[in-house]
This record gives structure tokens, C-alpha cells and sequence, in this order.
């Protein structure tokens, strides 16, 4: 196997870890949703467009098929997945983020890291604050390198407008 395709495979992987550790709770004394939260409200179009600059970014419907695994998925003018959002109020999914994050972030709610461990270059951010928690994870451009489509820098930005409206 070539090296992207294999590189392409990890990120896969990776991807269905981060959102397999985000199966919410639902032990009877816990809820299964974030009550009262309206998780379309969290990040739209414009904030993507703004802290991006790509033009056109669309929302997708949830399909964990095609990717958009998310509770929120943004995807390219021509129907690319570009970002995902996840919502969780378990703490578990966070100490799972927190185990394979590769370094801290401040300034982002009481705390955040980028992830994940063993890729070449991290491609989500992951976050706490008070009692819920969640990841933004960029897609990789596999058509070339493997990169991340959005920098860490830019995933950060968006974090910091998911916290201010959690």
C-alpha cells in the first residue's frame, strides 16, 4: 500500500475512534442530549466562511458513510467534506481526546489539545468547557499530501465561537 493510501487509512481510522468515543452516556441519572442546546446554533456557514475563506461552504446532513459523522458537517462548494462538529456532555470522550491529543491550547474554554497522536500534522481540536465537551475535526485534502484542509489556528478560532455560544 502507497504511502497516502495508507496515510489516507490511519485518518479514516482516527476519525471513526474520535467519534466512537463520543457515544453519549445513557445511564439512567445521565441524559443522552445536551438539553436546551440547539447544536445548529453552535457554528454556521458564515463563521466557517469568515475564519476560513473559502466561499460557498455548505452544511451537510449527518451520513457517517459519506463522512459527515458529525453533529454539524461542513462541506466544499463541489460537496467535499471540510469539518465536522461533535457535541458530547461525556466526560469520557474527553479524557479519550485528552489521551491521544498531541499539545495543549489556551484560551479555549477551561481546556483544550490538538489531536491526534501519530499523523503527521493534527487535524482536531478538542475542548471542555464546564459540563460539555467536543471536537472539530478537519478533513484531509486527499487528493495531495494528506494535509489538513483547516490549520489548527483556524480550528481554534472556530472552537473559541462553539464555547461563546455553548
Amino acid at each position: 500500500m502507497g504511502k497516502a493510501k495508507t496515510l489516507a487509512v490511519l485518518a479514516c481510522v482516527l476519525l471513526v475512534l474520535t467519534l466512537a468515543a463520543c457515544k453519549t452516556n445513557t445511564a439512567p441519572n445521565k441524559p443522552a442530549t445536551s438539553a436546551g442546546l440547539d447544536k445548529k446554533k453552535l457554528l454556521t456557514v458564515a463563521d466557517v466562511t469568515k475564519v476560513t475563506g473559502i466561499q460557498g461552504v455548505k452544511i451537510v446532513d449527518k451520513d457517517p458513510s459519506k463522512g459527515a459523522g458529525g453533529d454539524l458537517n461542513f462541506a466544499t462548494p463541489d460537496g467535499k467534506m471540510l469539518l465536522l462538529l461533535v457535541v458530547t456532555e461525556d466526560a469520557n470522550a474527553f479524557a479519550e481526546w485528552k489521551r491521544i491529543s498531541v499539545a495543549p491550547i489556551s484560551g479555549v474554554g477551561d481546556e483544550a489539545v490538538s489531536g491526534p497522536k501519530g499523523v503527521p500534522e493534527p487535524y482536531n481540536v478538542y475542548v471542555r468547557s464546564n459540563n460539555r465537551f467536543f471536537s472539530l475535526a478537519s478533513f484531509l485534502d486527499s487528493q495531495g499530501q494528506m494535509k489538513p484542509l483547516l490549520t489548527i489556528a483556524q480550528l481554534t478560532e472556530l472552537a473559541k465561537i462553539v464555547v461563546s455560544r455553548l
